[in-house]
C-alpha cells in the first residue's frame, strides 16, 4: 500500500511538471507571435496596449494565472535605427551635380586664360632681349641713323624697315592704294584718300661677305636668329660618308626622298631667298657640326649648293660629315624703328628712337592703310573719320603717323568713331592719319642717340 501511494503521487509529479513546461513553452511561442505583429503594427504607426498572448491561449497552469506581459511602444523607438541606410533622394542628386559643375567650370576657365598669359609672357621676354639687342646694334652700326638727313630747323620723322623694304619687291599693291609698289617700298603707309605717310628707309650691309645685300642680310639684321623650321634630314644608308664636293661647294643626294629638296625648295620665295641652311654632322659621333648657307637646289639632280669656306679640321682630323638636316629661318620676331631727329642748339642731331617688335609680323602692305584722325594734345581720345580700320583692336597700338608717335588701345566706341588710347596725346594733329598694324608686341622708347653732326 505503502508502494503504490509513491507511485501515485511521483505520476502527480510528472503530470505537473509536463503541464508547467508545456505552459511555458505556448508562453514563449505566444509571446514571440505578439511581438511580430507589434513590430508589423509599428510599420503602419499604430501604438497598441493589447495583450501578447490571446486569452483562448492561456495555459491552463499557475503559470497562466499570473498577469499577462503587455508591449508597450516607446516614440524613440519610431526612430530609425543607425544601422540602417536611408537612400538619396533626386533633389540632392541634383544639387550635387550643380555644385560639381561650377566648380568644374570655374577650373576649366582658368586654362585658356593661362595659355594666353604664357604666350603673352614669352612674346614679352623675347621682345625685352630683342630691345636691348637693337640697342646694341645701333651703337655698333651708328650709319643705321646717320643715313637720315636733319633739316636746320623742325623735326625729320622717317621709318626704318629693312626688312619691309626688301619684301615689298614680291607683294601687290593694295586695290584702293594709288602708290606704285616702288612708292611703297620707300614710303610708310598709304591712305585710300591719297595722303602721304613717313619715308622708309632701309640699312645696306653685307653681313655674309658675298658682295650682295639681300634677304639673308636683313634676316640676319632685323630677326632674332633663334627660330628655325625642320624640313628634313638625309643621312646616306649605303656608305659611312655622303656625298660632298669640297670644291664646288655641292651635295648629291643618292637615296634619299628627294621630296625633301623639292619641299625645301617650294617652301621659299624671293623674299625668304638665302635664309635656308644645312647642317653637317661629323663622323663617329665626335659632336662636331658645321652651318653653312644654301645658295642653290636642283630637286632633279638631287644636288644642293651652299655658301661657305671647306670643313676645318678639329683637332687635325678632318671633320667628315654622315648626315645633314635642312632648315628654314622663321621670322618669329623682327623689328622696326620710328626715329624723330633733330638739331638741339649747339648743331648736335638728336635722335629719338622707338623700338617696334614684332612676332609673326604679316609684312603685309594691308596693315599699313592709314585712316583720318584727330589727336588732341593732352587728350586721351582720338576721333576717327571714314571707314573703319580693319585691324584696330582694343589692347593693339596705334601710330599717329603725323608725328611719329605711338599709343596702345584702351577702348574703342560702338560707332568705332573713337578710340581711348593708354596716356594723353603728346602733340597735335588736327589733320592726321591713324595706323593699326598686327603683331606687334611692344614699343620700346630707346635711350637718346646724340651725334656731333653729320659723318
Amino acid at each position: 500500500m505503502k508502494r503504490l501511494l509513491e507511485r501515485v503521487k511521483s505520476r502527480e509529479t510528472r503530470v505537473k511538471s509536463w503541464n508547467f513546461n508545456s505552459a511555458v513553452s505556448r508562453d514563449a511561442e505566444g509571446f514571440r507571435s505578439g511581438a511580430l505583429a507589434q513590430t508589423k503594427r509599428r510599420g503602419r504607426n499604430e501604438i497598441t496596449n493589447e495583450s501578447v498572448l490571446p486569452a483562448a491561449s492561456a495555459p491552463r497552469c499557475v503559470a497562466a494565472n499570473r498577469s499577462q506581459p503587455r508591449v508597450l511602444t516607446h516614440p524613440s523607438s519610431l526612430i530609425p535605427h543607425p544601422s540602417i541606410r536611408r537612400g538619396t533622394t533626386l533633389t540632392e542628386v541634383l544639387m550635387s551635380v550643380l555644385i560639381m559643375s561650377i566648380g568644374i567650370i570655374s577650373v576649366m576657365t582658368l586654362f585658356p586664360v593661362s595659355l594666353l598669359r604664357s604666350v603673352q609672357a614669352t612674346h614679352l621676354t623675347h621682345a625685352t632681349r630683342f630691345r636691348y639687342n637693337i640697342e646694341s646694334l645701333l651703337d655698333l652700326h651708328p650709319a643705321i641713323l646717320d643715313q637720315i638727313q636733319v633739316p636746320t630747323h623742325g623735326v625729320q620723322r622717317v621709318v626704318i624697315d629693312p626688312m619691309e623694304f626688301q619684301a615689298v619687291t614680291g607683294d601687290t599693291p593694295p586695290a584702293a592704294s594709288s602708290l606704285t609698289l616702288a612708292q611703297h617700298q620707300v614710303i610708310f603707309g598709304w591712305s585710300a584718300a591719297g595722303g602721304a605717310g613717313l619715308p622708309r628707309f632701309t640699312y645696306n650691309y653685307d653681313f655674309d661677305r658675298d658682295g650682295d645685300v639681300d634677304a639673308f642680310d636683313m634676316d640676319q639684321l632685323v630677326t632674332l636668329p633663334d627660330s628655325w623650321i625642320d624640313q628634313g634630314q638625309y643621312l646616306n644608308q649605303a656608305g659611312p660618308t655622303i656625298g660632298i664636293d669640297n670644291l664646288t661647294n655641292t651635295l648629291t643626294v643618292t637615296n634619299a626622298d628627294v621630296n625633301v629638296l623639292a619641299n625645301l625648295n617650294l617652301s621659299l620665295d624671293a623674299v625668304h631667298e638665302n635664309t635656308r641652311v644645312i647642317v653637317f654632322y661629323d663622323y663617329q659621333g665626335r659632336g662636331s657640326s658645321e652651318v653653312r648657307s644654301i645658295n642653290g637646289i636642283n630637286p632633279g639632280a638631287r644636288t644642293l649648293t651652299w655658301i661657305g669656306a671647306d670643313f676645318p679640321e678639329a683637332g687635325g682630323i678632318p671633320i667628315t660629315p654622315v648626315s645633314v638636316r635642312f632648315e628654314i629661318g622663321e621670322r618669329r620676331y623682327t623689328w622696326m624703328l620710328t626715329v624723330r631727329k633733330r638739331k638741339d642748339g649747339r648743331g648736335q642731331e638728336v635722335s629719338d628712337v622707338d623700338a617696334v617688335i614684332f612676332a609673326r609680323r604679316p609684312f603685309s602692305l594691308e596693315d599699313e592703310e592709314m585712316v583720318a584722325a584727330t589727336f588732341t594734345q593732352g587728350s586721351q581720345f582720338v576721333a576717327l573719320t571714314g571707314a573703319a580700320p580693319q585691324f584696330m583692336k582694343k589692347g593693339r597700338f596705334v601710330f599717329d603717323v603725323q608725328n611719329s608717335l605711338w599709343y596702345r588701345v584702351l577702348q574703342i566706341d560702338d560707332a568705332k568713331t573713337t578710340i581711348k588710347i593708354d596716356r594723353p596725346a603728346v602733340e597735335n594733329a588736327a589733320n592726321g592719319y591713324a595706323m593699326f598694324m598686327r603683331g606687334v608686341v611692344d614699343v620700346y622708347r630707346l635711350p637718346t642717340f646724340i651725334r656731333e653732326g653729320a659723318p
